[in-house]
């Protein structure tokens, strides 16, 4: 599968990342910011100074980030209007509909969209962070759109749209569109062995958007990746254990805590599903137990949020810093060669390699510890990827500083 990387805004002196990466008939952008890359938030992209209670600053903040994206996409041969998928992280969650009154500016035909809240973005006075995934036109790739049932009103989104092999869905909240969180997504207080909360609103979801991926590609759909955002880390570990309970092979998974669009919720759930045909390989790549490491589909493999875990869920001691020299060395620095080598290995046995990476997301506990991570980051990645880097409320593993997801594809 070719890949072309490609940037056409001024380059972000302070971000090493590709702005556009095309990847076959994919392409896939790095965040956009309302930043110009030089000074910050420009004065266009800002509510003026001496009137501040004169329009929305996130409205102006996102027509600036549509821009930019708009300028990515047509310098990879596609447009606004091929895009299929996005991700939007929200500096406050009370931004949510002025910034949507823009995405339906922009996309008068609905995509699939996931919006959570984000603890801080790389940008100072940032209120919003997009990311996208389009198609080439020349792909000629079919596109169709559906949701499980009726939508509620207040949304701007389809539930899954399939694009050629691959069926990209909107973020799953465990709400009816009415009332919240529905009885059947809560615990039975007199049917304790029905499951938790967190177990019964991953089930409501998790067949909401089983059927929405049906009903946009086919029956016997299967699912290749899940994005996980969940109210509150601690309970990342019964998490796992819920997903591995619900698959017979659990896809790929990456899981992180970020702000809740729905009160009552404890996770939002997006998925990345796939048509088997004949001839199409689909499947993990790799043994072990638990979420596959890598799950492929045809020449591209979705890879498992990777921390600077071992086996036991702990910070193994070569990516700690020595407990009796806590100031020589970094942290940062050491978790993230670790955990770059885990993915370089499993690329590497999947036949890619990490100058395959395509686009990477970076869930950092704390912002702060991006410069080190960047140094880094550079050092493996000549020729970056698209990549998003945000700070999130929570990462599922004590003293993990940072995890990283990524698609890449075969050589």
């Amino acid at each position: 599968m070719e890949i072309r990387r490609i940037s056409v805004n001024p380059v972000h002196p302070l971000i090493h990342q590709s702005e556009v990466v095309a990847a076959g008939p994919y392409v896939f952008t790095s965040a956009a910011l309302a930043d110009d890359g030089r000074d910050g938030i420009p004065p266009e992209a800002r509510t003026h100074s001496a009137y501040p209670y004169f329009g929305y600053e996130i409205k102006a903040q996102a027509r600036y980030v549509f821009r930019k994206l708009s300028r990515a996409l047509e310098a990879a041969g596609t447009s606004l209007a091929g895009v299929v998928k996005g991700h939007v992280f929200l500096a406050e969650l009370a931004d949510l509909t002025p910034f949507d009154e823009v995405w339906r500016e922009v996309f008068a035909r609905p995509i699939t969209k996931t919006t959570v809240g984000a603890r801080d973005l790389p940008v100072r006075g940032a209120r919003v962070s997009v990311d996208l995934i389009a198609v080439a036109p020349e792909a000629g790739l079919a596109i169709k759109g559906a949701n499980a049932g009726p939508s509620p009103p207040f949304t701007s989104k389809v539930e899954a749209i399939r694009a050629g092999d691959l069926v990209f869905t909107a973020g799953q909240l465990a709400h009816d569109g009415r009332t919240g969180v529905p009885p059947e997504a809560r615990r039975d207080a007199r049917n304790p062995a029905a499951g938790s909360d967190l177990a019964r609103q991953a089930g409501y979801a998790l067949g909401n958007l089983r059927r929405a991926i049906e009903a946009a590609g086919r029956e016997g759909a299967g699912i290749a990746k899940g994005q996980v955002y969940l109210a509150d880390a601690a309970v990342g570990a019964e998490f796992s254990a819920i997903w591995e309970a619900a698959f017979d092979t659990p896809p790929a998974l990456s899981v992180a805590a970020a702000g809740l669009l729905v009160p009552g919720c404890l996770m939002e759930i997006d998925l990345t599903g796939f048509i088997p045909r004949p001839r199409l390989a689909a499947g993990p790549v790799g043994g072990g137990r638990g979420p596959a490491r890598l799950f492929g589909v045809g020449d591209l493999l979705f890879a498992s949020g990777r921390m600077a875990v071992d086996a036991t869920g702990a910070v193994p001691p070569e990516a700690a810093l020595h407990p009796a020299f806590p100031v020589y060395g970094s942290a940062i620095k050491l978790q993230t060669r670790y955990l770059l080598d885990r993915l370089a290995e499993d690329l590497a046995a999947a036949g890619s390699g990490l100058d395959r990476v395509v686009k990477a997301t970076a869930f950092f506990a704390d912002l702060r510890h991006f410069p080190g991570f960047d140094e880094v980051w550079r050092e493996r990645f000549p020729e970056p990827p698209a990549l998003t880097a945000v700070a999130v409320l929570g990462l599922c593993a004590p003293g993990a500083l940072v995890a990283v997801d990524a698609v890449a594809t075969v050589r």
